[in-house]
């Protein structure tokens, strides 16, 4: 871990299922969240919609997206 001692919450991405203990916990924090909605859930939080994808062969193409757009 010596070596990630730098890394802001805004550097990190946090991927979960779950709108509330994932998605709104890193969101809360400033970490970038992706919702894997494979229930095709309504998002029902107040905190923003975030980007959401429901088959795991999608992943690395939202995040490569997220590492250009920085």
């Amino acid at each position: 871990m010596e070596g990630y001692k730098n890394i802001t919450f805004n550097e990190v991405v946090h991927i979960g299922d779950d709108q509330v203990n994932d998605v709104c916990g890193a969101q809360d924090l400033g970490i970038n969240a992706l919702w894997f909605n494979n229930k095709n859930a309504k998002w029902d939080q107040d905190n923003a919609v975030p980007i959401e994808f429901n088959q795991w062969n999608k992943c690395i193409d939202i995040i490569e997206k997220i590492n250009e757009s920085k």
